[in-house]
């Protein structure tokens, strides 16, 4: 009964990221093609390019921030424990 709890929640937190992906993926794009709009037949400004240049860096910041202070564990792939795991070496 437990591992039912905790399958279901995994996939309740993984549909949750997917649904938050998708909305600053749409967020990003309809902010972006605004900007775009907005400076005329001219074409893309140095605004946009830095709006879309800072939502990117922003995310990838608090994505490095969330692993390194969060989860240290988490920084590398997993092959080298995976190809470990897989010849027999278990922690």
């Amino acid at each position: 009964m437990a591992f039912t709890k905790i399958g279901a929640f995994v996939a309740v937190i993984a549909f949750m990221t997917s649904i938050l992906e998708d909305f600053l993926l749409s967020v990003k794009g309809q902010v972006f093609q605004y900007l775009l709009q907005s400076n005329g037949p001219g074409g893309i400004q140095l605004s946009t390019i830095g709006f879309y240049v800072a939502f990117s860096v922003t995310l990838a910041s608090i994505a490095a921030i969330l692993t390194a202070f969060f989860a240290p564990q988490a920084a590398g792939s997993g092959v080298p424990e995976l190809i470990g795991f897989l010849n027999g070496v278990d922690n």
